[in-house]
């Protein structure tokens, strides 16, 4: 490596400290995980993708090799293994059929950006809906509970388009479809869900089976059995984990019950009880870990 190459990066990246990239400096220079966990190519990758010209509110935006390489200096070569090394670590995901890049947990390191700015919210679903169809963009609106786009099919995106260019998702009513900010209000729910109010039937089937759980919320957890329905996981199959899982937890300290949200969460711990109770549960067994390593 070369002394050039030795440069420390808090001197390569400190030398803008103006404009968008004054808050991500004095912020990500603190973060153990990027100083300690990354390299130099792959932080002036990631730096370089933070400050993206053509980016946005979302940090989910389509990228090319040559402007990244000049933009960074590094060969293509050396640009693509940081790419690999920084989605390897978390800190982006890729979706090379339509050069989309995410920049995960992208909006922490932008204090200036929050989704409980209602505007800022608007903004980034409509980045959203701006991007070619990726399975990213599932990814991110479960990440952060946000409405899918419509124009997206119920069994989840799959079919990235070849020629890269991506089909335009229709919004015919944005503030009924794509902008609400209330999870119970206006939702379109999934085709086969039947709806009774802002919950449909089934919904209300799974939440009642469901073990008692302090605080959980219900919110949340209509929000993470929408995304299931949408990657087609069948309504009974939720229902009978809720009911199984329910026995398991039956007698036990209800604080250590996962929240509704958990279960049907992107962890999966719902198929574990689909067709019973399994010999020892996964909330029975974190806790004997636990007990066992005090």
């Amino acid at each position: 490596m070369t002394e050039q190459e030795k440069e420390p990066v808090a001197e390569v990246l400190g030398r803008a400290k103006r404009g968008p990239y004054r808050s991500t400096y004095t912020v990500i220079l603190n973060e153990p995980d990027f100083v300690d966990g990354l390299n130099t190519d792959e932080k002036v990758v990631w730096w370089t993708l933070k400050h993206w010209p053509e980016g946005n509110l979302a940090h989910l935006f389509v990228f090319y090799m040559e402007p990244l390489t000049k933009r960074t200096s590094l060969p293509e070569k050396r640009a693509k293994a940081a790419l690999t090394g920084l989605e390897q670590k978390g800190w982006i995901k890729l979706d090379w059929k339509v050069q989309l890049v995410w920049i995960v947990n992208g909006l922490k390191w932008s204090p200036e950006v929050s989704l409980k700015n209602e505007n800022h919210r608007i903004g980034t679903l409509k980045c959203l809906n701006s991007l070619p169809r990726s399975p990213l963009i599932l990814q991110f609106c479960e990440y952060y509970s946000l409405p899918v786009p419509i124009g997206y099919p119920c069994q989840g995106v799959l079919d990235t388009h070849a020629d890269g260019g991506g089909i335009p998702i229709e919004i015919t009513d944005p503030d009924r479809q794509i902008l609400n900010t209330d999870p119970e209000e206006n939702i379109l729910s999934p085709e086969g869900d039947d709806t009774d109010g802002p919950y449909s039937k089934q919904f209300k089937e799974f939440w009642e089976a469901y073990p008692v759980r302090p605080t959980h919320s219900k919110k949340k957890a209509w929000r993470k059995w929408q995304t299931r329905l949408r990657q087609a996981v069948k309504s009974e199959d939720m229902i009978a984990a809720a009911r199984h899982y329910a026995q398991a937890r039956e007698g036990q300290d209800a604080q250590f019950t996962l929240h509704a949200g958990t279960f049907l969460g992107p962890d999966e711990h719902w198929k574990a009880y689909v067709t019973g109770v399994p010999e020892e549960d996964d909330t029975t067994a974190a806790i004997n870990r636990w007990k066992a390593g005090r």
